[in-house]
């Protein structure tokens, strides 16, 4: 009788112990290694399809030019909000994305800043796109860095609605970011009379948007992706849980769920929906992970209250709309380095 020869199956349970235990910094190790020799070839191909796309977009329809001067303005707007952004959260530095894995698109992309560039980028580090929040730096090798997007269920954002003027200075971004998108386009959608009727009550929106009003600063909770590192997925929406308001802050007092009424004065003062569609959410600070008052997205959708529920749950739309297709992004010193100096000039 043949004896069988097991030799092959503890050989396999050996390599999937061995794939188990295998320690993290030597993981870090080999994926810093393989984005090194093969970030060359991706860049130079994702370099190739972005000057292709701006060569066809980059021609106006003579058909638009008139509105040349209303569309200058807004985009001069564009670009001043971009340094209002990095002028608030600096110092801060640009960084270049140069790989991004196609089977975890929406988990993790590589970009070309390391411990030897700059000695801002530090795990925890921040990682904006312009003005919203895409990321947070996770690895930090020489020459290169790993960032996790907020798309990615494992990374957690603290947040908080928002309602009131600075949910309209976000809609003004918005604005300016649909006018310069519309200007690249090379086949124009409209005539020149809708164009121009557009811009004209795009105009006027902004006139409005632009009365200062009073803040509401409301419900609390966390934000996660819903794609998994450990398989194909590519969703950008982002779930929203935990959000209420039972705890007072500095912002202000604690409301009861459902109505919203303060709990001090419940029945004296009318009460506010907690959370609604529309709301921008801003960081809160409360991860100890992000600086207070980044946008991360807009609310599109409330889930009803089942009896015994404590909080809403949300579905939400990140505010940077080109995550699934980065090229540049704003690196952020981590808190760690924020802390630091902070006990150094008290200390001084």
């Amino acid at each position: 009788m043949k004896r069988k020869d097991y030799r092959s199956y503890a050989l396999l349970l050996f390599l999937i112990f061995f794939l188990l235990n295998v320690p993290k910094s030597l993981i870090n190790s080999l994926q810093e290694s393989l984005v090194k020799w093969g970030s060359p070839l991706w860049r130079a191909v994702f370099d190739m399809r972005t000057s292709s796309a701006r060569f066809l977009t980059s021609h106006l329809d003579s058909s638009s030019s008139e509105n040349a001067p209303e569309e200058s303005v807004f985009l001069s707007g564009e670009v001043e909000s971009g340094k209002d952004s990095l002028k608030r959260f600096s110092p801060s530095f640009m960084a270049r994305v140069i790989y991004r894995q196609p089977s975890m698109w929406g988990s993790f992309v590589w970009i070309d800043v390391g411990e030897r560039e700059s000695p801002l980028v530090q795990v925890n580090s921040p990682v904006l796109l312009d003005r919203p929040l895409v990321g947070l730096v996770e690895f930090v090798g020489k020459k290169q860095s790993r960032v996790r997007l907020i798309t990615d269920s494992s990374l957690v954002v603290a947040v908080r609605a928002v309602r009131g003027s600075e949910q309209k200075r976000e809609i003004l971004h918005l604005i300016d970011q649909l006018l310069l998108e519309l200007s690249l386009l090379k086949e124009p959608i409209l005539s020149s009379g809708e164009e121009k009727a557009l811009f004209e009550r795009l105009g006027l929106l902004k006139k409005r948007l632009e009365i200062e009003g009073a803040t509401q600063y409301l419900a609390k909770g966390e934000v996660s992706g819903t794609n998994s590192s450990l398989h194909r997925s590519l969703s950008f929406r982002l779930k929203g849980v935990g959000f209420n308001y039972d705890f007072e802050d500095d912002k202000g007092v604690a409301r009861e769920l459902l109505s919203g009424k303060p709990y001090q004065d419940f029945f004296k003062e009318e009460g506010v929906r907690l959370i609604q569609q529309g709301d921008l959410l801003v960081t809160s600070g409360m991860d100890g992970l992000f600086p207070e008052g980044i946008p991360v997205g807009i609310v599109v959708k409330v889930d009803p209250v089942k009896e015994g529920d404590a909080s809403f749950s949300i579905e939400v739309c990140p505010l940077s709309k080109k995550i699934h297709d980065l090229s540049r992004v704003c690196v952020l010193p981590s808190l760690n380095i924020e802390i630091e100096k902070e006990k150094d000039s008290i200390l001084n």
